[in-house]
C-alpha cells in the first residue's frame, strides 16, 4: 500500500527520470514523481512519515498554471520536516488540511489531491529532500539540499528516520552559554528579551530572544556589538546589534554557562560592576520537534493561544528553532 495515498495503490505517471530530463533541459524546476490512485486516480494524501509540518501553501483555487505568490508552480503544498533534515513536499493539491508548525504522524490525512499551481490533470507531485542543515529561510534554495529519488518510498520508510510515533525527532544537546568565553569575539549568549541597541550610544531599537555571538571583543559605552550567526562574527558590513555588558552578565548568571576563573568576566574586561540579575520572567526553551501550537497547548492549556506567544515575543511567522527562548503568557 501507499505510504502517500489513504486509499488506493501508487500509479506513477510521471518518472523520477522524466522529471531530471525536464530540469536538465528547461523545462521544469523541480525533481519528484507524479503519482494519482490506481484506477480511480484522486485520493486524499497521508503524511509519508511523522514530523512536523514546515510550510502550506492553501489559498489557491482550482485553476491550473496560477503560481503562488513566491514564484512557485506547486499549487497548494505542503512541506513536512522529518529525522535527520529529511523533507517530503506534496503539491497541487485541492485542500490542505494541515498548519504550519502541527505535528504529524505517518498515516495522517493532511490534504485532497488536485489540479492547482503548473498541472494538467489531478495528481500527487511527491518530492523527498535532503537538507544540508535545519531547514530554514528559503526553503527552495537548491544550496540548501538535494533531491533524492522518491520512487523507493512510496510505500517504504526514509533512510535512517525511527519510530513513526513519538519521539520523532532526534534530541539535541542543550543549548549553553559560552560564558566561559566572556568578551571574546565569537562567544555564544543566549539572551531573553533583552534590550537591542543600533549602536553603541543611540536609542533602543526593541529586544530580542534567542542564540547569538559577541561581533567583536571591544566594549564601548558598556555595550557590546552581537550578530544571530557566528560565521557572520566579524565580517564587515554584517548587520548586527548592541547589547549591554550587564545584560550579558545576566545571561550568564542565568544560563547554563560558568564563568571561570582562569578566564576575566565580562566585568573585569570592561570594568564594571556586577549589577543585580533581573527578576526572573515567565520563559520556555524551545526544544526540537516542538511548535507554537504544541507548546500553547501544553502550557497554555490551549493550542489556539499559540498567537498569545508569536504576538508577545514578536514573531513574524510560526518557524521557531531547538534553543530559542520564548517569554510566555501569563
Amino acid at each position: 500500500m501507499s505510504r502517500v495515498l489513504k486509499t488506493g495503490s501508487n500509479q506513477i505517471t510521471c518518472a523520477y527520470a522524466a522529471h531530471c530530463a525536464n530540469v536538465a533541459a528547461g523545462r521544469a524546476w523541480a525533481k519528484g514523481v507524479d503519482v494519482v490512485k490506481y484506477k480511480s486516480q484522486i485520493d486524499k494524501i497521508t503524511a509519508h512519515s511523522a514530523g512536523r509540518v514546515l510550510r502550506t501553501v492553501d489559498y489557491l483555487s482550482g485553476t491550473n498554471g496560477i503560481a503562488d505568490k513566491a514564484g512557485m508552480g506547486y499549487g497548494n503544498y505542503i512541506m513536512i520536516l522529518h529525522e535527520n533534515n529529511y523533507v517530503t513536499l506534496y503539491a497541487h493539491l485541492e485542500t490542505v488540511y494541515v498548519r504550519e508548525g502541527q505535528t504529524v504522524n505517518q498515516g495522517d490525512i493532511i490534504g485532497f489531491m488536485g489540479n492547482t499551481g503548473n498541472s494538467f490533470g489531478a495528481h500527487l507531485h511527491f518530492e523527498v529532500r535532503k537538507y544540508k542543515n535545519n531547514p530554514a529561510g528559503n526553503l527552495h534554495d537548491l544550496s540548501y539540499f538535494e533531491w533524492l529519488d522518491p520512487t523507493e518510498y512510496l510505500d517504504a520508510s526514509l533512510p535512517s528516520c525511527g519510530k513513526e510515533s513519538g519521539g520523532i525527532f532526534s534530541a539535541e544537546p542543550a543549548v549553553k552559554n559560552d560564558c566561559v568565553n566572556g568578551v571574546k569575539t565569537g562567544a555564544k549568549i543566549i539572551l531573553s528579551d533583552v534590550t537591542v541597541y543600533g549602536s553603541e550610544s543611540g536609542s533602543s531599537i526593541g529586544k530580542r530572544s534567542g542564540v547569538y555571538f559577541v561581533w567583536s571583543d571591544e566594549a564601548r559605552n558598556n555595550r557590546v556589538r552581537m550578530t544571530n550567526s557566528a560565521a557572520r562574527v566579524g565580517v564587515k558590513g554584517q548587520v548586527s546589534f548592541w547589547t549591554s555588558v550587564t545584560d550579558i552578565q545576566a545571561a550568564c548568571g542565568n544560563g547554563s554557562g560558568k564563568e571561570t576563573a582562569s578566564t576575566p568576566s565580562l566585568s573585569e574586561n570592561n570594568k564594571e560592576t556586577n549589577s543585580p540579575a533581573p527578576v526572573k520572567e515567565s520563559v520556555y526553551t524551545v526544544k526540537t520537534g516542538d511548535s507554537l501550537w504544541a507548546i500553547a497547548a501544553k502550557l497554555l492549556g490551549s493550542g489556539s493561544r499559540y498567537k498569545e506567544i508569536k504576538s508577545l515575543n514578536g514573531l513574524k511567522d510560526d518557524v521557531i528553532y531547538a534553543g530559542q527562548i520564548l517569554k510566555m503568557p501569563e
